[in-house]
């Protein structure tokens, strides 16, 4: 049975998803599987997954092979680098937000912000410290309009894209670079969670 238009069958679970639960895989001339999260890379694709735990397994256990039906060349660190180059189209969203001046930064700008109803985004470091970052979360829920919590970047990544150092605590005001930006997180978060399908995935032999 062929896939539903819009929908892609993971070569490491077998399931069939929506194209953007996946990955788009392309085997390079040499061999070599190359991610290709744009979907614009010539050739012809197979899926995986957009989970840390598909796509290791998805190589581990030579589904690229069955997927490409020819040897392919898969980097120990697959999965690493789709992180983080999902990880750096979410910051990029971030750095393009601070360059027009939608980013506030730092905890009493951060406060101060979400006091006034400023933010639909609240963005903490994960090597923060815990008591700065629950106060922000706590002051982002004690109003009855909605605020994003993103926690799932450190400093140094944070650092780099806002360009300035050691910065812990930052938010987004509504506009589509915010919206752009959650969706990204979102697309982060849900490639690291521990997901018990994952986590007993069978690999799926393709027929030749």
């Amino acid at each position: 049975m062929g896939s539903a238009k819009g929908q892609r069958r993971c070569i490491a679970t077998g399931n069939v998803l929506p194209q953007t639960e996946l990955i788009r895989f392309v085997r390079a001339p040499d061999g070599t599987v190359v991610p290709d999260l744009k979907h614009k890379l010539p050739g012809r694709g197979v899926w995986v997954r957009a989970t840390l735990a598909a796509i290791e397994a998805a190589g581990s256990q030579k589904a690229f092979d069955r997927g490409f039906k020819d040897k392919c060349l898969v980097a120990g660190d697959l999965a690493q680098l789709v992180q983080r180059l999902i990880e750096g189209r979410a910051l990029g969203y971030l750095a393009l937000a601070n360059k027009a001046g939608l980013v506030v930064q730092g905890f009493e700008k951060t406060w101060a912000a979400l006091a006034a109803e400023k933010l639909c985004v609240l963005i903490g470091a994960t090597d923060g410290a815990d008591d700065g970052r629950g106060k922000l979360k706590q002051k982002a829920t004690s109003h009855s309009w909605n605020v994003k919590v993103v926690e799932i970047f450190d400093s140094s990544q944070l650092s780099l894209a806002l360009g300035r150092t050691n910065v812990i605590h930052a938010g987004l005001i509504q506009g589509g670079l915010a919206r752009k930006f959650v969706d990204c997180a979102d697309s982060v978060a849900s490639f690291v969670a521990n997901d018990p399908e994952d986590a007993t995935a069978r690999v799926v032999k393709e027929r030749a």
